[in-house]
Order: structure tokens, then sequence, then C-alpha cells
């Protein structure tokens, strides 16, 4: 087998083979450091630095969506089974309705009116607390997908890089070493399918932030959709209650004056 002198120049081969693959080129860069008896290669400080910045809006956003999960559900425990809504029959203002129904018993005849409005007007802010919290999740489905399935989707295409590159190294390891000419020829051709390999992994993973933008418009939209959805549900709620409470007959708040004040 004849010996070649070839792998002397794939250092520069390399590097100008690295300028023509043009921005995913410039994803990474080598350094000296070596994991064993491979050199490794390292993603570029600003690359590291897009996905840093992506990372902590990812962590940003799931903390929102914890809180404006907080504000439609106040029940943790019903949050934590997944859900937003209560079981049936056991969201507060169903509660009260019964508590009412069964307080009723206790009151004459001539209350007893006013309290069957009071637990229709309390059964009917049941109907709309619900629909509020349904809306309220679905208003902001972008932002839960984008702590959930795109995260993981992250996660996973960035390992999947990491893999990528292990290999690519590996084969450049095996390319340098090389001593014949069709050792040459084989390693060469397998580290050049290694190296786009790991660019279009490297691209898949630059699309993430590349999208950042995008995803922050959405999510703004989706706050103000959910932010309307509470707004008319308290308007809803306030309209209701001035309706029927004139006629329920329930007796103005006692202001107690302080007598020094007097």
């Amino acid at each position: 087998m004849e010996e070649s002198g070839i792998p002397s120049a794939i250092g520069d081969d390399e590097c100008e083979k690295r300028k023509k693959r043009g921005p995913v080129g410039k994803l990474f860069f080598k350094v000296g450091e070596r994991m064993g008896i491979v050199e490794q290669t390292r993603l570029a400080p600003e690359f590291v630095t897009e996905i840093e910045k992506y990372y902590k809006y990812q962590e940003d956003v799931d903390k929102l969506v914890d809180r404006l999960e907080i504000v439609l559900q106040n029940d943790e425990t019903v949050l934590r089974s997944g859900n937003i809504e209560c079981s049936e029959k056991t969201d507060p203002y169903e509660i009260f309705a019964q508590n009412i129904n069964a307080f009723r018993s206790f009151h004459p005849e001539n209350a007893q009116v006013s309290l069957t409005e009071a637990e229709a007007v309390v059964k009917r802010l049941a109907i709309m607390n619900r629909e509020m919290q349904s809306k309220g999740r679905r208003s902001i489905h972008k932002m839960r997908q984008f702590v959930t399935h795109e995260k993981l989707a992250m996660t996973e295409a960035q390992k999947k890089l990491m893999q990528a590159r292990d290999t690519m190294d590996a084969a450049r390891h095996d390319l340098k070493h090389a001593r014949t000419t069709e050792m040459v020829e084989e390693k060469g051709k397998y580290y050049e399918r290694m190296v786009r390999e790991f660019d279009q992994q490297a691209a898949r993973v630059a699309a993430f932030p590349e999208h950042l933008p995008a995803d922050k418009e959405e999510h703004q939209k989706e706050l103000f959709d959910y932010f309307e959805t509470l707004g008319n549900f308290h308007q809803n709620a306030n309209l209701l209650l001035e309706e029927h409470l004139p006629l329920m007959k329930i007796p103005p708040t006692v202001t107690v004056t302080n007598p020094r004040q007097q």
C-alpha cells in the first residue's frame, strides 16, 4: 500500500471548506482541547449565546404560564392534575350555590324568593367562570406549547447536534491518521458526509432562536386575548350582579364610623 502525504494538507483544506459552507459553517470552530485522542469541535460563542437567550426566554415564559393559569384556577391541586376547571359540582361558585340551597330551609317564607334568586345568580356565575377558565387557557395555547413540545424538540435537536459533532470529530481524526491514498479517499468521503450531517443538524438547532422574534409576537397576541377574556368575565359578572342584587333586596353595607371622627 502506498504511503500518502495528503493528511498533512487536511487542515488547510478543512478551513477552506468551512469558509464555503456559509452561515452554518460559522456555528462552530476548533480549539486545541482534546477528548482522549480526538480533537473536539466547539460551538462558536455567538451561537451558544443565542441558544442561552432562547432557553432563558423559554424559562421566563414557563413561569409566566404558571402565573396566568393560577389566575384562572386558584386551586393548585386542580392544576397539578392537568386540568383548568374543577370537577363537576366542585367549582367554588357551584359549592356556594349548593350551600345557599341548603341554607334556605332555615329561613322564613318571605326570604325564599331572594335566596332562590341568589342561588340562580351564583349558578350562572359558575357557568361563566368555567367558560372563562376554558377560554383563558385556550388563549395561551401557543405559549403552553412553547414550554412543552418546543422545549422537548429543542433539547432533542441539541442532543443530536452534539452526537453529530462527536461523530464528525472522530471521522476527522481517522482521516488525519490515514496513511494510504485509498484510506484517505475512503475516510475523506465519510468525513465530508459527517460534516454535511453536522451542518444540517446545526441549522435545525439554529432555527429555534432564529424563529424567536416570531414566537414573541405570537405570545404578545395571546396575552392580549387572555386579558380580554378576563376582562369580559369580570365585566359580565358585574352586569349580572348589578341587575339581580336589587331584586334580592340585599341590605346595603353598613358603614361603621369611628366616634372620634364625629
